[in-house]
């Protein structure tokens, strides 16, 4: 007979296709504002963000773009870049925020999802938001891990909060299936959020560009 903590395990399962881990079942998460105000971002992490997007964005064409923080957290970037861009604005599921109908009902010329995208119920919902440039960052999963034992020993487990366990290699086939383009990917922001003797990929940053607004 299963005990109660084996009936209540999470369950991530593995496609064979992209190699993305995804909780099954996932517990309904509450991001409510004492979580949201616990955000990591801070003013060192959103100017490292606004230097990569300038290098495939040149910093003069800023001030013509629409741009929308999905995601916004405890809002610092939108705060302190609000200034230099056409309008920029965040969508978060707590606090102050747009609303869902303006999120998915405008062409956004870019958006941001910084640790983000793995707490998606469903990725493929990425594409109901229209927009010409994304700005991407996720935890990277190693992609030898072939165990769900080996995945409970990585630092960004985290059933019902990431139900998606991501990886470059994959997420380079999903965007090509989705026609999009990956202009540019680092590592980084692993400068400010990891020691200096870790070697380790902790958070790897994309941009990308879809070809279906370009």
């Amino acid at each position: 007979m299963l005990n109660k903590n084996e009936i209540d395990k999470p369950i991530y399962i593995q496609d064979n296709i992209y190699k993305f881990w995804k909780q099954q079942n996932p517990k309904l998460f509450d991001y409510n504002m004492e979580y949201k105000n616990k955000q990591s971002t801070n003013e060192n992490m959103c100017w490292l963000r606004l230097g990569f997007l300038a290098s495939c964005l040149p910093p003069l064409i800023f001030k013509q773009l629409n741009v929308c923080d999905v995601g916004s957290g405890n809002g610092v970037f939108v705060h302190k870049f609000k200034h230099l861009f056409n309008y920029l604005c965040g969508y978060d599921l707590s606090g102050e925020s747009i609303s869902k109908e303006f999120l998915y009902g405008n062409l956004w010329d870019v958006i941001f999802l910084t640790d983000v995208l793995e707490h998606f119920n469903d990725i493929e919902d990425l594409f109901n938001i229209h927009w010409k440039y994304l700005f991407l960052s996720f935890p990277e999963t190693p992609i030898e891990y072939e165990t769900q034992q080996q995945l409970e020993q990585w630092k960004h487990y985290k059933p019902n909060e990431h139900i998606w366990c991501l990886n470059t290699p994959g997420l380079m086939k999903w965007f090509d299936v989705h026609d999009c383009e990956i202009l540019t990917v680092s590592n980084l922001e692993d400068l400010i959020r990891v020691p200096q003797n870790n070697s380790l990929v902790n958070i790897t940053t994309m941009i990308i560009k879809n070809n279906k607004y370009s």
